[in-house]
Parts: C-alpha cells; sequence; structure tokens
C-alpha cells in the first residue's frame, strides 16, 4: 500500500510539475509579475523605455538586432506575453528574406510552423504598393509555432501612414499557463 500511495504521489507531483512550464524569452520564464519580468530583461542588458498601454517597454539587443521588447501582464499584473519589434524596413523584399530568416530559425527550434497566413492583397511587384497594401491590412504574412509552453507568433505588420510607408517584424511569445489562468478568471467572471 505505500508502495501505491508513493507511485501515486510522484505522479501528481510529475502532473503539477509539468502543468507549470513556462515559455521563455531569452533564457526567462514567462512567469511572475510584469516588474519582476522587467527587472530581468534589465539584468539581461534591456533599457527601460516606459509603460504605454497595458505594457512596459524596453529597447535592447534581440538576435544581434536592435529591438523595442513590450511585456504585457493581466489585471492581476501577471505577465502573460511578450513582443520583439525588429527596425523598420521601407522594402518589402527586405522584409520578407528578414521574415524568412527568423521563420526558418524557429522552425529549426520549435519544428515547422502550425499555421501560415502569407496573403499578398497588392497584385504586383512595385514595392511600394505592396508597402500601402500592407500598411492597409491587404497584406497578411504571418505564421504560428506552438510549444507544450506556448505560442509563437511571426509576423510583418506595417505602418498606416499615408507617406512613410514601412513594415516591422514583428515576434510575439504568450505563455500558455498563464493566459490559460486569465482566461478561466475571465470567464468565471461572465
Amino acid at each position: 500500500m505505500k508502495r501505491v500511495l508513493f507511485i501515486f504521489i510522484s505522479l501528481m507531483i510529475c502532473v503539477c510539475g509539468y502543468s507549470q512550464k513556462h515559455m521563455k524569452f531569452q533564457g526567462i520564464e514567462i512567469d511572475g509579475t510584469k516588474k519582476e519580468f522587467v527587472d530581468k530583461l534589465i539584468k539581461k542588458g534591456y533599457k527601460y523605455v516606459g509603460p504605454a498601454d497595458n505594457m512596459e517597454m524596453l529597447s535592447g539587443t534581440f538576435t544581434s538586432k536592435k529591438a523595442i521588447v513590450a511585456v504585457t501582464s493581466n489585471s492581476d499584473n501577471n505577465v502573460i506575453s511578450v513582443g520583439v519589434m525588429l527596425p523598420e524596413k521601407t522594402e518589402w523584399k527586405a522584409l520578407v528574406n528578414e521574415y524568412n530568416y527568423y521563420q526558418n530559425l524557429y522552425s529549426q527550434k520549435y519544428g515547422m510552423p502550425v499555421e501560415v497566413n502569407e496573403k499578398d492583397g497588392s497584385g504586383t511587384d512595385d514595392n511600394y504598393i505592396k508597402m500601402m497594401s500592407l500598411g492597409n491590412g491587404e497584406t497578411e504574412w504571418e505564421c504560428w509555432f506552438e510549444t507544450e509552453e506556448g505560442e509563437i507568433l511571426l509576423s510583418i505588420k506595417g505602418s498606416k501612414g499615408i507617406i512613410d510607408r514601412s513594415g516591422h517584424i514583428i515576434i510575439m511569445y504568450r505563455d500558455k499557463t498563464n493566459f490559460l489562468e486569465n482566461q478561466n478568471k475571465d470567464i468565471d467572471d461572465i
């Protein structure tokens, strides 16, 4: 009986430990309060920029490129996701090349994307029209990667300025455990 009880308790500890895995961003678990997570990024060399909406913004280096990092949290101030915005580009071809580079990197680490949505709404090879189409939302370029710990969205997003036609690579890491906890809390509220 003691042996059965020991095995049962061991299994429960494994299951509880397994369900508490968190996605990592640059080796840091996406968990704890927003302030705790931001402090860990600062220790890694990021510089605090300031708050914006429900996010804390930082600047630093991501894969050897200058980047802006946004840390988002739920109403309890627990971190849920981390977004990375790479420097803007004004050439569609440069954006797609950078996107393909990151898609290859993430595929090597996490396997093939579970979903790919690469729709060019411009209908032309003209750079200006392609960038305008991106800024107007007519062109969508993104792919999703899933892990046991969460999801990663890799996308190209455009600016909506009339004169300035540029785009960015955006990478969003969303922790599954914290997201589901927040979602369950919201479900309890309705």
